[in-house]
């Protein structure tokens, strides 16, 4: 009996040891020009929601990427489902299911993952939300091993009374997340979660959008007032609904109840015969998001 155990622990270790060798060369085949580097190392989990924060992170540190898919198989194996996860159940501090599933998630990510990236020498783990569920347990898992977990939180421009309580709420429910610290880009988002509970003084800090000093800077000196760029918006914008309601499907383009409909159609309007009137410019919208345009 004892040596059928010795031999099952055996393999095991060995499939275990295997699994690790596997996450280091998938990592590795994503940083090739950087795992060398001769600067403190940090990882940038969902790095594709960044938003040029990491060109400027990385003047100082070498900054490493994990790819997607690496982090949803994670969630997969704890989770066995390819159905989305909500947000309000997978970090609510009530439901059990999903409290045992992150616990199960965090074990396999302490087992396989975390060691590869002590491997790597990677001193910091940075997300760019709160509420990302597939970098939060990453995280949390990496800070249970000794490595330092931030976020810089991307979302900032919550300024509706209506939609401040909403988040106040849903931030409240979530269960206490472990990491050394939260960097918002103004006062007024750094209070939802205050309010909240979620984080207390010592987890935030307000630092400003890191990628705007060189965008303002290279935007003096290459623009000189021939660009001319809108930053669009839909008809919800910052207005909470239940955008995920399979019976209540909502078109963010379409007129709404409650909704920007006549500021959407005048600053759009406005913006076109503007470029009509001024063909020696070049005009850029910049859309939000998908939908009928």
């Amino acid at each position: 009996r004892s040596l059928l155990l010795y031999s099952f622990e055996k393999k095991l270790s060995l499939f275990k040891f295997l699994f690790k060798i596997l996450f280091l060369i998938i990592i590795s085949s994503f940083n090739l020009n950087k795992i060398f580097k001769n600067k403190k190392k940090i990882i940038f989990l969902s790095h594709q929601r960044f938003r040029g924060d990491i060109e400027v992170i990385n003047k100082k540190f070498c900054g490493l990427i994990i790819p997607y898919f690496l982090q949803t198989f994670f969630l997969f194996l704890a989770f066995n489902t390819e159905k989305k996860i909500e947000i309000s159940n997978f970090f609510s501090k009530s439901n059990k299911e999903y409290k045992f599933g992150r616990e199960k998630l965090r074990t396999l990510l302490c087992f396989y993952l975390i060691p590869v990236l002590k491997l790597l020498k990677v001193k910091i783990i940075i997300s760019p939300s709160i509420h990302y569920i597939q970098d939060i347990d990453i995280g949390i898992a990496g800070k249970m091993k000794g490595i330092n977990f931030l976020i810089f939180h991307r979302e900032n421009l919550t300024i509706i009374p209506n939609q401040i309580k909403a988040l106040v709420n849903l931030y409240s429910q979530f269960d206490k997340i472990n990491l050394d610290l939260v960097i918002f880009h103004n006062e007024k988002t750094k209070e939802i979660f205050l309010k909240s509970k979620l984080l207390n003084t010592n987890q935030t800090m307000v630092l400003g959008g890191l990628r705007m000093d060189d965008f303002l800077k290279n935007l003096n000196h290459q623009n000189n007032g021939k660009i001319i760029s809108f930053f669009s918006f839909h008809k919800i914008s910052s207005i909470p609904t239940d955008i995920n309601n399979r019976k209540n499907k909502i078109d963010r383009f379409k007129k709404q109840k409650k909704g920007w409909n006549k500021l959407w159609d005048d600053m759009h309007i406005m913006f076109f015969e503007l470029a009509k009137n001024n063909p020696n410019k070049e005009f850029i919208l910049k859309t939000k998001w998908g939908g009928s345009w």
